[in-house]
């Protein structure tokens, strides 16, 4: 007998104990809640970002673009420029031919003229000095044939030097054109290696920022399944603590019936009370034909389906959530267009109830299904599947 008082206090026990893990198990909804807020303002940051990478990305290849086009046009006139200058200088080199053949020509002539090719200049240039000029001799008249012919032959140099000097200076000047449409070409090459550059870091922060979103996407998900399943063995305690409450209040109140009798008979006790269980369902209210029968419950398993995209199912968890009879909403899984949510209520409903509730919303339009104890599918109507 004293032992017995100890046997029938191990459920407050085992209650205050379970009270205590669901409290911590509240605590760590709370926690993966405010984690999950954190993943979202990291995808919103993620989405402004790929944006402006898109945006950056356009303006450099339009950058590119431009000084591509603008280096090809300069090269195009350069070269249509050196190609002008070519012919140019094709044709004076041909007519300094012609003139230097016109020249050997009438060298050759005067060598053979001899002295006859002189006396013209020299009445020409020394009127006056016709009469001493038969008194000179020979060799006189040799010498000054052969200084007039030096004289000649100098002007003559000078002229080709003067032609030539003309021409290497077209030349160098040909040679620099060249020179400014290779360096364009090169530029040209180095923007749009530079372009190619900017497109391939913009395309590598792109998908960066896509691996970045996919793995906020997977921990909002592995967060959701772990509250769900936190939520899920909650409910299950207290669901567990509820039986043995209810299984140990019996006991509890024989052991307080024996000292109030004085007598220990536990079979009278125990017959006592399931009289009085029996006439407190005699009492019960009959339910009528065709009034709800089943269980209320505060947490329903919604099954939704078609779902195209995950940001499709965000927004229509957003418009689930709108409603006032919705206390907390998780996606649990999305596979094949199918997800599966958990809805937590504010107060025990029925699922029928429920589900009239969300097929009132007017957007998206959802129909029932089909329904269970917990249980709830509905259809998205006028959305197309995934493929």
């Amino acid at each position: 007998m004293p032992d017995e008082p100890e046997r029938f206090s191990v459920p407050d026990d085992i209650i205050g104990a379970l009270s205590d893990r669901v409290s911590e198990l509240t605590q760590h909804v709370a926690t993966l809640e405010t984690e999950l807020d954190a993943a979202r303002k990291r995808i919103a940051i993620y989405e402004e970002f790929d944006t402006t990478v898109r945006e950056g990305l356009a303006g450099a290849l339009r950058s590119a673009h431009q000084i591509r086009s603008r280096a090809e046009h300069a090269s195009q006139q350069i070269l249509v420029q050196a190609r002008d200058e070519r012919k140019l200088l094709l044709k004076e080199v041909e007519r300094l031919r012609d003139e230097r053949d016109i020249l050997v020509e009438e060298i050759a002539s005067t060598r053979r003229g001899g002295l006859s090719a002189l006396r013209g200049p020299r009445r020409e240039l020394a009127p006056a000095a016709q009469e001493p000029a038969a008194d000179l001799n020979p060799a006189e008249m040799r010498s000054m044939a052969t200084e007039a012919l030096r004289g000649v032959f100098t002007e003559l140099l000078d002229d080709i030097r003067t032609e030539v000097r003309s021409a290497a200076d077209i030349a160098r000047e040909a040679s620099l054109a060249a020179e400014q449409v290779r360096a364009a070409q090169g530029e040209a090459r180095a923007a749009q290696e530079q372009a190619q550059e900017d497109l391939r870091r913009a395309q590598e922060d792109l998908r960066n920022a896509a691996e970045a979103q996919r793995g906020a996407e997977q921990e909002r998900l592995e967060a959701a399944l772990r509250a769900s399943e936190e939520r899920t063995r909650a409910d299950e305690t207290a669901r567990a603590e509820r039986i043995a409450a209810e299984a140990a209040r019996p006991e509890r109140i024989a052991e307080s019936a024996v000292p109030r009798f004085g007598v220990t008979r536990r079979d009278d006790i125990a017959a006592q009370i399931g009289r009085d269980e029996i006439g407190a369902r005699r009492d019960a209210p009959v339910t009528q034909q065709g009034e709800e029968t089943g269980p209320r419950t505060r947490t329903i398993v919604l099954m939704l389906s078609p779902i195209p995209s995950f940001a499709r199912l965000v927004e229509i968890e957003r418009r689930i959530q709108s409603l006032s009879q919705v206390k907390s909403l998780y996606v649990r899984d999305l596979n094949g267009g199918v997800a599966s949510l958990v809805l937590g209520l504010r107060v025990p409903m029925l699922v029928d109830e429920m589900g009239a509730a969300i097929a009132s919303l007017t957007q998206p339009r959802l129909a029932v299904q089909r329904t269970g104890a917990d249980t709830l599918e509905l259809r998205i109507e006028g959305e197309a599947g995934v493929a």
